[in-house]
């Protein structure tokens, strides 16, 4: 799931990255697109299997993503950004690996990596960030956090991507709940 706005610099590389990982399970891509005018719409819907858009002015990062997690059909939704690209071909495979491995896991992030004409402000911004960093990270919730997850959970075995993080399904719904802004302004493919 890709949120874009004017990214037809970028995206055709994200596309055709995605498009070459190795990974061989199905994967479907969904563009929510907030008012492009270069030309991101029409090179998405070229490629992607879901273009939603969404007006400039209702724009909101977790609704928008939102938009896109729900019309998603695959066990696990993975979220990325216009201007992103993996570094390898084996990407998909090391980001999903955990999660297919072991049931108890709940989310999975991949490290996010500066690309080579980033501003000096960029590259240190990222190095502060703790999805830059090149170490394993294991966080256990506690019952109290678990709780409140739970508290939302739904029966369905699926997992999303928030930001560079994938989550269990059963932690959708507090995005979900968060999420009091109205829909309109929302254009679907479906619609179009």
């Amino acid at each position: 799931m890709v949120p874009t706005r004017n990214g037809a610099t970028t995206l055709p590389a994200l596309i055709d990255a995605l498009a070459s990982q190795d990974d061989a399970a199905a994967r479907e891509l969904i563009v929510v697109d907030s008012g492009s005018t270069d030309g991101t719409l029409a090179l998405a819907g070229a490629a992607a299997d879901h273009v939603i858009e969404v007006a400039p002015n209702r724009f909101n990062h977790g609704t928008s993503r939102n938009l896109g997690i729900e019309r998603a059909s695959g066990r696990f939704v993975v979220l990325t950004v216009q201007d992103a690209r993996p570094l390898t071909r084996d990407w998909l495979s090391h980001l999903l690996a955990p999660l297919r491995r072991d049931a108890g896991v709940a989310g999975v992030f991949a490290r996010q990596v500066p690309r080579p004409d980033a501003s000096a402000v960029t590259r240190d911004h990222l190095s502060r960030w703790v999805a830059s960093q090149n170490i394993p990270r294991v966080m256990t919730l506690d019952p109290e956090t678990f709780a409140l997850a739970e508290q939302f959970a739904e029966p369905e075995q699926r997992f999303v991507a928030v930001g560079p993080v994938l989550l269990a399904a059963q932690c959708l719904p507090i995005f979900a709940a968060l999420d009091l802004e109205p829909r309109e302004g929302v254009t679907t493919d479906a619609q179009r």
